[in-house]
């Protein structure tokens, strides 16, 4: 997984989310094979000058022992259920699904005095490549109505997931949390996103209950 890097530019500490291809291996069921050990067959009688005859006696049989079976090989781990949370965070765990198979978790909360920062998983399961951020409106929104915009990674501005991967990271969306606010929503595509189209590359998520203070 890469790591997420830190930037500061105007006394503003930037996170960079990075994106990471989870792939999922399933392994075929192990099987093992079991050596079966067969005692040689009786000897044909041999004969000597001697008028008696003599027969070579039968090794003894040798028992088989089967090998252990070897353990079948186990899915990966969901990739989603690994995400750390960072030091000095408030672990959390809220999702949302959309009808275009894309997965937004939330897994921890920071407040600094500048900025709130968002431990996020963004799953995209769907046949096309979508974007979080497409016009600028990936926000935070408190109980007032006070808006927190989010500061982009540089390299993924408008914070795309390309189809069948999953980005990873830090989300820091600019500004100081209001003093009287003990929760905020997270809302994606908040200007043009489509709420239930399975088709849509803008998906509009809403997700509530982010707990900040008690």
């Amino acid at each position: 997984m890469t790591v997420p890097t830190v930037r500061r530019r105007h006394g503003v500490t930037r996170w960079v989310a990075a994106g990471a291809l989870i792939v999922t291996v399933l392994g075929a069921s192990g099987c093992s094979a079991f050596d079966q050990l067969q005692a040689d067959p009786e000897a044909a009688p041999t004969t000597t000058a001697a008028p008696t005859t003599t027969t070579a006696p039968a090794p003894e049989p040798v028992a088989s022992t089967p090998t252990d079976p070897a353990p079948s090989p186990t899915p990966d781990a969901d990739p989603s259920a690994v995400q750390a949370v960072p030091a000095g965070a408030t672990p959390l765990d809220l999702s949302a699904r959309h009808a275009n198979l894309t997965t937004l978790r939330v897994t921890s909360v920071a407040l600094a005095p500048d900025a709130i920062t968002l431990g996020v998983v963004i799953t995209n399961g769907g046949q096309n490549d979508v974007e979080l951020n497409p016009s600028d409106d990936l926000v935070l929104v408190d109980p007032a109505g006070n808006r927190y915009a989010v500061s982009p990674p540089p390299s993924n501005p408008k914070v795309m997931v390309r189809k069948g991967t999953s980005l990873r990271g830090s989300l820091v969306f600019v500004g100081q949390l209001a003093a009287g606010a003990t929760s905020l929503t997270l809302i994606t595509c908040d200007d043009f996103g489509s709420t239930d189209s399975q088709f849509t590359t803008t998906p509009k998520f809403t997700i509530d209950g982010i707990q900040v203070r008690p």
